[in-house]
């Protein structure tokens, strides 16, 4: 819009006092922009583009660092729920059917057999709170890569 000069128009009536005639004015204006070029206003554009270049390179870092650590957490919750679905949770079970035989028989008191119980709750509560991480590590991860997570190699 500085391009273009700005041409005014102006029509008004006016009266004068000392002779009492009554008169129509009318004033034309143009403004010639001959020695402002608009530099501060480009400067300023310039540096406003320049700023929101540095925003959005702050906001793609952000991005990756979030995304790297949900990849991070996916893959710590996977080892974990492998480990309590493979190796806690069985060999809990397993004790808990010795100790369950074993205080059939005599061998052991009724306090051993609730301990054995706690243990295999605990497997299973570890196993839980594991595909817990595991859901939320993938929800973190579709929220920045939702075509990666859709295909079947994608949801692990």
């Amino acid at each position: 819009s500085a391009a273009r000069p700005d041409l005014e128009l102006g029509v008004g009536y006016r009266r004068l006092s000392e002779t009492g005639d009554d008169t129509f004015v009318v004033g034309l204006g143009l403004a010639l922009p001959l020695f402002d070029r608009q530099r501060d206003a480009v400067a300023a554009a310039e540096l406003r583009a320049a700023a929101a270049a540095r925003d959005r390179e702050a906001t793609l870092a952000s991005a990756a660092a979030e995304l790297t650590a949900a990849v991070v957490e996916l893959e710590q919750a996977e080892v974990a729920a492998e480990l309590a679905a493979g190796t806690a949770q069985p060999k809990a079970r397993e004790v808990l059917t010795a100790i369950t035989d074993g205080y059939v028989l005599g061998e052991f008191r009724l306090l051993d057999v609730l301990e054995a119980r706690r243990a295999l709750a605990g497997a299973r509560r570890a196993l839980v709170a594991a595909l817990e991480r595991q859901a939320l590590a993938r929800a973190e991860i579709a929220r920045f890569l939702p075509e990666a997570m859709a295909t079947p190699g994608g949801a692990r």
